[in-house]
């Protein structure tokens, strides 16, 4: 569960660590001469990459930090029902035409959604700062309503996010000149991974430090940094208003057809290969689920402490990185479905290795191995889930409708948002069923509900994997290009779409 930012972050345009164009041939990016950024440009990288920073901040906490505050205190159950909250952001592409086609014109193309977005956000944090580790205390006497007002809070925190996200993505577009574009999804990377720094590592490290594990019944202090979330989203709210007007492309832009592009959608789900895709998507997750989400609690159970688990996701960021470099590197020669076949075993196995040294570290929770043991199964799972996630987004690159290609990204990255909230969800309420009531303050169940849950994915996904998603991947890796094609009679309001800025390509 403590991750780098989840890996569907790492590229945002279909980008894959620079490798923008996976069909230029290499000769012809050696001799093209690099662009020079001008110093309004570079202020504009400076300005995006702040907010990209603040708007990824509660959004890390959210995704990687309260499942590892709610654990120490409550059951996987409470934990499923919080991931309601991070419905939104999964599902932001199905209004990212709204979000991208309406706006006030004196306020501006994007003013118009980051600035309300920001100050709903900041009040929806201040008032997070001040209530949640009571609401936290509540639900561990178990008072259910404070649940339903800790999931109200953070789905609209993630609704707001999600808006100033689609809207950014958009606006990079337009402050930087089309040589130079590529620097946006480069400055979104640097603006997530050190909101995850902070909001993960940092986070967990400081309070560690502050709040020693051995006090029973201690919440973990988050209301200083929801604060700090709450005066940098004012801060950023008000350097937007002051500091950047609306530029003369913003203004010249007129609202897109919306219809039309809701029309795009319908027409690219409607391709058979689509679903395929789509389903090979969500059964690919299946087997690692389990390993990917709750590992990393079942670690705070057995008295890892928060520092510790700053540890095991800083010691894990240079292998998150490698993993894109290496995939990246793979494909000058191999088919990204080559590549992601031949990474599914390895993966399925890591995700068997966790579940043994989980058990290793409940049985022997003061072994001076437990480091040795549990650090490699990490540090391999993250390089390996990177580099599968890298994989697809490159094969969404290739076969996207290049007429359409912001559109299309965007109906296939939701996909992969959509398989992980749901089976996560779906994984923390197996795993609360089967133990029955594992709240920390009571005796462990006799029936390990993590081990069942894991060991059953893991089966599950060996018949999945030979039946399904090998011949399913070959099959879509031998389609030509051209039959992913949509038919459109009037694209011109949807290339004018497209030079606005992509929607937002999300996973």
């Amino acid at each position: 569960m403590l991750e780098l930012p989840r890996p569907d972050h790492i590229t945002d345009h279909g980008d894959i660590d620079g490798l923008s164009d996976l069909s230029e041939p290499l000769d012809e990016q050696r001799t093209t001469p690099r662009p020079v950024l001008s110093f309004l440009e570079k202020k504009n990288l400076v300005f995006l990459c702040s907010i990209y920073f603040i708007h990824a901040i509660p959004l890390q906490f959210s995704w990687y930090t309260m499942p590892i505050i709610l654990r120490q205190q409550l059951s996987y159950s409470d934990v499923g029902t919080f991931l309601i909250s991070q419905y939104p952001y999964s599902w932001k592409a199905g209004w990212s035409p709204l979000v991208d086609g309406l706006h006030h014109p004196f306020i501006g193309r994007r003013k118009t959604w980051i600035v309300p977005s920001l100050v709903i956000g900041g009040v929806v944090l201040f008032w997070l700062a001040f209530t949640q580790d009571s609401l936290i205390a509540e639900l561990a006497s178990g008072r259910s309503l404070a649940m339903a007002w800790l999931v109200l809070t953070w789905f609209m925190v993630m609704l707001v996010c999600a808006n100033i996200r689609i809207a950014l993505d958009s606006w990079s577009i337009n402050l930087l000149s089309p040589p130079n574009v590529h620097w946006a999804s480069s400055i979104a990377t640097i603006g997530e991974t050190a909101a995850s720094l902070i909001s993960c590592n940092l986070f967990l490290g400081v309070t560690s430090l502050n709040s020693p594990k051995d006090e029973p019944g201690k919440v973990r202090p988050a209301s200083t940094f929801l604060f700090f979330g709450a005066s940098a989203a004012a801060f950023v709210t008000t350097a937007v208003l002051l500091l950047f007007g609306n530029s003369a492309s913003d203004k010249a832009q007129k609202s897109q057809s919306i219809r039309k592009v809701y029309t795009i959608i319908w027409e690219i789900l409607k391709l058979r290969h689509v679903w395929i895709l789509m389903l090979v998507h969500m059964a690919s997750m299946i087997g690692f689920v389990t390993n990917d989400t709750i590992t990393t609690l079942e670690l705070v159970k057995d008295n890892f402490s928060d520092f510790d688990l700053a540890i095991l996701a800083t010691a894990a960021l240079p292998f998150a990185i490698a993993g894109s470099f290496l995939v990246a590197k793979a494909f000058q020669t191999r088919h990204p479905l080559h590549v992601w076949r031949r990474m599914f075993p390895w993966r399925l196995i890591l995700a068997f290795v966790s579940q043994l040294t989980i058990l290793f570290v409940s049985r022997y929770p003061n072994s001076q191995f437990r480091w040795l043991v549990v650090l490699p199964p990490f540090c391999l799972s993250q390089l390996f889930s990177v580099a599968m996630w890298v994989a697809f987004v490159a094969f969404h690159a290739q076969v996207s409708d290049p007429q359409f290609g912001g559109i299309y990204m965007s109906v296939l990255a939701t996909t992969l948002n959509i398989r992980y909230d749901t089976l996560q969800f779906l994984c923390t309420k197996a795993i609360g069923m089967i133990d029955g009531s594992d709240d920390l303050t009571k005796p462990s169940p006799l029936i390990d509900g993590y081990q069942i849950v894991n060991v059953t994915t893991v089966i599950l996904s060996i018949p999945i994997y030979w039946f399904f998603l090998r011949p399913a991947t070959l099959y879509l890796q031998t389609i030509d290009v051209s039959a992913w094609r949509i038919n459109f009679q009037d694209p011109a309001d949807i290339m004018a779409y497209e030079m606005v800025g992509t929607l937002e390509d999300d996973e």
